[in-house]
C-alpha cells in the first residue's frame, strides 16, 4: 500500500531549505538560518517521512506552522510553541496526534513542521497544504477541499495558548489569529486543521517534501555554475522551472502595500527589456516590457546570480544581479476557486489577465 516510510537524511536539510525559498515566492520567511540547527536535531531524533495513503485511514492529523513575524521565527525555531499547540490540540480533540502535516511547504514552515516532528517523535507526512507559501491559514487546498481550520490551538513564546473553536469559517479564524498576534508577542506555534487521515488524502498536496529537496538539490547545482543565468538544466526543467529573464535591479519601489521591482535586462536580454515584479508579501507578478508573463498563482523567484542566494522580497535591492524564475503551483490553484483564494489579500486592482 504505497511507499514504505523514509527517514529524512540530515544531510538534505539545507536543500530542503533552498527548495523552500523558492516555493516561497518571495515569502514566507527566510530558512536558511536554521539548516545547522535541524540537522543535528534530526542526528539525534529522525523523522519518518510517510505518504498520507500509508495511515490508517482514522488516524488523527493536524497541521502546524509559526505565523507571524518571519524574523522571530527564525530565533524560535526550537522553541517550545509547536509542542505545546499539538498538545493544547490534543486536549481539544480528547486523542493523540497520529502524525503532523506542514502548512505552507514554502519558507520556514517547511522547516518548522520537520523540527515539530523530530521534537514530538511522531512521522510527517510528505505533503503540505498550498504547494507553496500564502500568507493566510485559510488559503489552503484543504480549505478548497471543505476541510475547517478550527479547532486550533496559537501557542505564544511566553507559554500561553489561545484556542479557537466553534463553527467559525476559515477565513475568519485567519482574521481572528491576526488580530491576536500583537498580543502573542509578533509570532506564534499553530496547530490547525485537525482530521482524519481520509479527508487530508483528497486535498493534500502530496509529495511536497520529496519535491521540495529535489528542487533544492537542482538549485544549488543550478546557482554553482560559472553562469548561473543560464537556462534550467533537466532536473530543473523536469520539475516545471523555467527561466522568465535575467538582469539587473534599478530600483524597488516599496509602498504600503507591497512594492514593485524594476530590472533592466542583461546576457541575453541585452536588447533593453524593462522586468517589473509586483509584490505584497509574495512575489505575484511579472511583466517583462508590459507584458504578464508569470501571475499569481505562479510560484515566481528571483536569484541572486553573483551569490547564489534565493531571494526574500525583503532581500531584493537595486544592483543586484538577477534571474528570475518560473514554476507552476499545484493545480488546485488554477481552478476558478483556488485564483480567488489565491488572490484574497491581493490590494493591486490593475491586474490584466495573463498573456
Amino acid at each position: 500500500m504505497g511507499r514504505p516510510s523514509v527517514l529524512v537524511p540530515p544531510e538534505s536539510v539545507r536543500a530542503l531549505a533552498v527548495g523552500a525559498a523558492f516555493l516561497g515566492s518571495g515569502g514566507g520567511g527566510r530558512a536558511e538560518e536554521n539548516v545547522a540547527q535541524l540537522a543535528r536535531a534530526l542526528a539525534d531524533r529522525p523523522v519518518a517521512l510517510v505518504g498520507v495513503e500509508e495511515l490508517d485511514a482514522t488516524a488523527a492529523l493536524c497541521a502546524v506552522a509559526q505565523i507571524g513575524a518571519p524574523l522571530i521565527g527564525t530565533e524560535r525555531l526550537g522553541g517550545d510553541e509547536l509542542p505545546t499547540s499539538v498538545a493544547g490540540l490534543e486536549g481539544a480533540l480528547g486523542r493523540r496526534i497520529t502524525a503532523l502535516v506542514c502548512l505552507e511547504i514554502g519558507g520556514q514552515n517547511a522547516l518548522v513542521a520537520l523540527s515539530a516532528a523530530a521534537r514530538l517523535a511522531v512521522p510527517l507526512v510528505d505533503g503540505d497544504a498550498m504547494g507553496r507559501a500564502f500568507p493566510g491559514i485559510h488559503q489552503t487546498t484543504l480549505t478548497l477541499g471543505g476541510m475547517g481550520a478550527v479547532p486550533m490551538v496559537c501557542a505564544s513564546p511566553a507559554g500561553y495558548t489561545i484556542t479557537l473553536d466553534g463553527a467559525l469559517p476559515n477565513d475568519q479564524a485567519e482574521t481572528v489569529v491576526r488580530q491576536a498576534l500583537p498580543a502573542l508577542g509578533g509570532r506564534a506555534a499553530t496547530a490547525l486543521y485537525p482530521a482524519a487521515a481520509e479527508h487530508y488524502r483528497h486535498h493534500l498536496v502530496r509529495g511536497s517534501f520529496t519535491r521540495c529537496i529535489a528542487l533544492g538539490t537542482a538549485l544549488l547545482a543550478w546557482l554553482a555554475r560559472p553562469e548561473p543565468a543560464s537556462p534550467p538544466g533537466p532536473a530543473l526543467r523536469d520539475l516545471g522551472v523555467e527561466l522568465v529573464h535575467t538582469g539587473t535591479i534599478a530600483a524597488v519601489d516599496r509602498g504600503l502595500h507591497g512594492a514593485t521591482v524594476v530590472a533592466r535586462g542583461f546576457g541575453a536580454a541585452q536588447d533593453g527589456s524593462v522586468v517589473r515584479i509586483d509584490a505584497t508579501t509574495e512575489f505575484r507578478r511579472v511583466l517583462v516590457d508590459g507584458r504578464v508573463v508569470a501571475d499569481l498563482p505562479d510560484i515566481i523567484a528571483v536569484c541572486d546570480t553573483r551569490h547564489g542566494r534565493v531571494l526574500t522580497f525583503d532581500e531584493v535591492q537595486p544592483g543586484l544581479s538577477v534571474a528570475v524564475l518560473r514554476m507552476p503551483a499545484p493545480r488546485a490553484w488554477y481552478t476558478p476557486a483556488g485564483r480567488v483564494l489565491a488572490a484574497m489579500g491581493d490590494h493591486r486592482r490593475d491586474r490584466p489577465a495573463r498573456e
